[in-house]
């Protein structure tokens, strides 16, 4: 992208919502492999209007993926596959992962290419969570999933 006569880069930002319940871990992985294959293919970005590979790298992949980074069967599937390709999972600098679903699952997830995590507001990640209101008002009234956010600071 060009600003005041000068190229600056981009980040591209992904929403996913992925299949609900875990058992479906296949059926993730293989929706993120096509995404990844979609973001590399010259010819598709290009009549998506996104930037060229070369000069777009920058990815940042969030939202509902259905999945915890627990191991199941001695791997974490989506987690190990993502982390195989560069990208890095954001998470509290300090303490466990937290609950992002009313009712307690770990599902909600940022992920962002490799030195992209530079640009992160050292502890920034939180998960709001709407004190004084139960699990079902919550969940009624708002969403069965808390906001999940992270700053992210550019020069």
């Amino acid at each position: 992208m060009i600003e005041d006569g000068n190229e600056v880069e981009d980040i591209i930002i992904i929403g996913l919502h992925l299949k609900s319940q875990q058992k479906y871990v296949h059926n993730h992985m293989a929706a993120v492999a096509t995404l990844l294959g979609f973001l590399s293919d010259s010819a598709l970005r290009e009549a998506s209007g996104l930037p060229e590979v070369r000069k777009e790298k920058d990815v940042v992949i969030l939202g509902d993926l259905n999945d915890s980074a627990h191991k199941r069967h001695g791997f974490k599937y989506l987690f190990d596959y993502l982390e195989g390709v560069d990208y890095v999972h954001l998470h509290p600098d300090s303490g466990t992962y937290p609950l992002t679903r009313v009712g307690g699952s770990q599902i909600d997830h940022i992920f962002v290419s490799s030195g992209l995590e530079d640009i992160i507001n050292g502890d920034s990640f939180k998960v709001h969570y709407k004190a004084g209101i139960s699990n079902s008002k919550y969940r009624k009234d708002y969403s069965d999933h808390y906001p999940v956010t992270v700053n992210l600071v550019f020069d």
